[in-house]
């Protein structure tokens, strides 16, 4: 839908207007946010430009699927100069 965005909560989805997620899907948010309906953003203000972007460096892109499966134990792999540091 044209008004599903991403958010930490609904009032960041709806106040930032920043990642859209048109299907619903959790996997089209960044890590952390969940994708919320009915907000007052519309995706049609993104493709023509008009929508205000929260950080006037940044140009939102679309996410990626993530390079691990969610069981792969590389996920789990730290690096650091002790077991501590890591």
């Amino acid at each position: 839908s044209r008004h599903y965005f991403c958010g930490r909560g609904f009032a960041d989805a709806a106040s930032t207007c920043e990642y859209p997620c048109p299907t619903g899907s959790l996997e089209e948010c960044p890590s952390g946010m969940l994708c919320y309906y009915n907000t007052p953003c519309d995706i049609r203000d993104i493709i023509t430009g008009t929508s205000k972007p929260t950080n006037k460096n940044s140009a939102w892109i679309p996410p990626t699927k993530p390079p691990l499966a969610k069981d792969d134990p590389r996920l789990h792999y730290y690096c650091g100069k002790n077991w501590d540091d890591a």
